[in-house]
């Protein structure tokens, strides 16, 4: 898998878009999760249900990403520099 969007509703305190040059492996199917939305001041204004997964990716666990933010890849494939630069 690869990761296409960084939304800002989705908080990557922890996770650097560096480590996502690299393909990540999904190791927990596809399971219903809560993704809340924080407004300007840091409190939750809207929580909705979607579909995610947890991945691994450089010996890195990240958990409950939304399956619309990433894209399956066959083994070998490459992201090009130029879509890794637009993030």
């Amino acid at each position: 898998m690869r990761r296409i969007d960084f939304p800002d509703y989705l908080r990557d305190d922890d996770v650097v878009r560096e480590l996502w040059k690299s393909p990540a492996l999904v190791i927990r199917g596809i399971y219903e999760g809560a993704i809340t939305q924080y407004n300007a001041a840091g409190k939750p204004s809207l929580t909705t249900l979607k579909p995610c997964v947890d991945v691994v990716i450089d010996g890195t666990i990240v958990t409950k990403l939304p399956i619309e933010i990433l894209e399956r890849i066959t083994p070998g494939e490459k992201r090009d520099e130029e879509e890794i630069e637009k993030g």
